[in-house]
């Protein structure tokens, strides 16, 4: 897994367009999709240190991108990080809450972002099954 590739998925453009920007300033190597399903396929293919994943998509939402990366052996242990604009504690379960590793709220800074990152990629991660 390489930790400095990172995989953002979220429908909005410009909030793909900012958080790239945003990581390749801080060195990181971003890949960006609006789209769920193909966000899932690149996981499979890709060696990310990190995915970032919007909850609130339309093609599909981002827990069953998450449930469907935790099923497979080569993401289950790659760390997610979950962006919204939600209200968690009216949105998710206590459940889904804890399937992320992270969870970040609409609008957020830029400190805070790479402050989750860096704590995301540095925590101890389980072996994949």
């Amino acid at each position: 897994m390489s930790a400095k590739k990172i995989l953002v998925v979220d429908d909005n453009e410009s909030i793909l367009s900012i958080l790239k920007y945003w990581l390749i300033d801080a060195g990181y190597a971003p890949d960006t999709t609006p789209h769920p399903a193909k966000a899932v396929r690149m996981a499979r293919e890709g060696d990310y240190g990190l995915i970032i994943l919007d909850v609130m998509m339309e093609e599909m939402n981002g827990i069953e991108v998450l449930e469907q990366l935790r099923a497979d052996e080569r993401t289950a242990s790659v760390p997610v990080m979950m962006i919204t604009a939600l209200s968690l504690q009216r949105s998710f379960s206590a459940e889904t809450f804890e399937m992320f590793d992270d969870i970040l709220t609409k609008p957020f800074h830029k400190e805070e972002l790479l402050e989750k990152i860096e704590h995301a990629l540095m925590a101890p991660r389980p072996l994949a099954k």
